[in-house]
């Protein structure tokens, strides 16, 4: 049997095009987070969403991330993620920069 596996990728819409347009070409089945002006042509599953911003993107992998969890059994509905959705966001190089200033004062 074989087992299934799950890629996730957040990318800039050139990058976004190119890897759907591959992904049609080799049968390989696409999910996409789609705001309203998103084109979804070559999408086999649309999960509307805000995916315009790093705290919304969080969001959706961390939900994301408890259903895989769940469905799989390696969380029950009654226990919290190990991660927040804090954990889930990008940090921007100049934060991590700022903070580590701040840190070392």
């Amino acid at each position: 049997m074989q087992s299934r596996r799950l890629t996730s990728f957040a990318r800039r819409r050139e990058q976004w095009l190119q890897a759907l347009d591959e992904a049609s070409k080799l049968g390989i089945p696409v999910v996409a987070i789609c705001d309203t002006d998103n084109v979804t042509a070559n999408v086999d599953v649309v999960i509307p969403a805000n995916n315009r911003g790093r705290s919304a993107l969080a969001a959706i992998f961390w939900l994301l991330g408890r259903y895989v969890l769940l469905h799989s059994g390696a969380l029950s509905s009654d226990q919290q993620m190990k991660y927040s959705i804090k954990d889930f966001e990008t940090k921007l190089i100049e934060e991590e920069e700022e903070s580590e200033g701040y840190e070392s004062s």
